[in-house]
C-alpha cells in the first residue's frame, strides 16, 4: 500500500509541476492565437496577418480558454484548502487542472458550507503520503489567511500570472500595456505588505524588496516607453524634452521609494517586536 502510495504521489506531482512551471507559456501561446486585429473591413490574426479570424478552429480554442485557461487558476486557490479538509481526492484535483469548470462550480458549493476551522483543529484528519507531498509542493510555503483559511496564496499568484499574460498579449499600445502592469504590481505589492502571505517574516521581506524592484522596474518601463512617444511626436529632441522626461520619471519613483522604503522598515520593525514578544513569553 504504501508502494502504491509512493506512485501515486510521484505520478501527480510529476504532472502537477509539468502544468505548473510550463502553464505561463502554455496560456501565453494560447491566447496568442485568438488575438485578432482589424485589417480593413475585416479582422486577422496578430502573429499571422494571412489567417482571417474566427475561423472554426479559432472558436473552439476560444471555448476552451474560457472554459479551461482562464478557470485554472481558481483550481490553486481553493483546491489546496478542500484537499487539507479531504473534501476532494488527489485525483479530483487532477482533474480539475485539466476541466476546471465543472469541479469549480462543485468546490464553491463546498467552501459555501466550510465555516469554521474547528473540525480541522479538533480532529486533524490524517492525510495520505500523496496528499502530504501535494499540499507541501503548493501551499506549504505559505501560511493560512485569517479570515479565509481555505484559500491558498499560491492561487493568488496564478491570479496575478494570468492577469499579466492577458495584459502582455491583448493590449497593443505601449503606454496603456505598462500603466496597466504598474497598477497591477503596486497591488500585488500592498497585498503581501497587508497580508504578509509567507510563512517566516524573513522570506515575507524579501518578497516585498523583490515585488518593490518589479515595481521600479515597471515604473522605468512605463517612463521610457512614454519618453519615445513623447520623442517621437516632438521632433527633433531638444534638451529641454529629455531632461522633462527624465524629471517626469524621478518626480514618480521617488515618493513611490519612500513610501515602500518606510512600509519595509514597518514591517522588519513588527517583525522584531513580534519576535521579542515570543521570546518573552517562552
Amino acid at each position: 500500500k504504501i508502494n502504491a502510495e509512493l506512485w501515486e504521489s510521484r505520478f501527480i506531482l510529476g504532472i502537477l509541476l509539468a502544468i505548473m512551471y510550463s502553464n505561463q507559456k502554455i496560456s501565453s501561446t494560447l491566447f496568442s492565437l485568438v488575438q485578432c486585429v482589424p485589417l480593413g473591413e475585416e479582422k486577422h490574426l496578430f502573429i499571422d496577418a494571412e489567417v482571417q479570424c474566427w475561423q472554426i478552429w479559432q472558436k473552439v480554442l476560444g471555448v476552451y480558454i474560457m472554459l479551461a485557461t482562464i478557470p485554472q487558476c481558481f483550481v490553486y486557490l481553493i483546491g489546496p484548502g478542500l484537499l487539507l479538509r479531504k473534501k476532494i481526492t488527489n485525483w479530483q484535483f487532477l482533474m480539475a487542472l485539466f476541466f476546471p469548470l465543472p469541479f469549480l462550480f462543485y468546490w464553491v458549493y463546498l467552501v459555501g458550507n466550510i465555516t469554521t476551522d474547528r473540525d480541522i483543529s479538533s480532529t486533524k484528519p490524517k492525510l495520505t503520503i500523496s496528499t502530504s507531498k501535494l499540499l507541501d509542493e503548493i501551499c506549504n510555503s505559505f501560511r493560512p489567511l485569517a479570515n479565509r483559511p481555505y484559500i491558498c496564496w499560491s492561487g493568488v499568484i496564478e491570479v496575478e500570472r494570468l492577469i499579466l499574460v492577458l495584459f502582455g498579449v491583448f493590449i497593443l499600445d505601449e503606454i496603456t500595456k505598462f500603466s496597466m502592469i504598474v497598477l497591477l504590481c503596486l497591488i500585488s505589492l500592498l497585498l503581501s505588505i497587508a497580508v504578509k502571505p509567507y510563512n517566516f517574516g524573513f522570506i515575507n521581506f524579501v518578497s516585498v524588496v523583490s515585488l518593490l524592484s518589479q515595481v521600479i522596474t515597471a515604473i522605468s518601463s512605463f517612463t521610457i516607453a512614454t519618453t519615445k512617444d513623447y520623442l517621437s511626436k516632438h521632433e527633433p529632441p531638444t534638451p529641454l524634452s529629455i531632461l522633462v522626461s527624465f524629471a517626469r520619471f524621478f518626480i514618480l519613483v521617488t515618493p513611490l521609494i519612500l513610501c515602500m522604503t518606510f512600509a519595509c522598515v514597518m514591517q522588519v520593525s513588527r517583525h522584531a517586536k513580534s519576535q521579542k514578544n515570543h521570546g518573552t513569553q517562552t
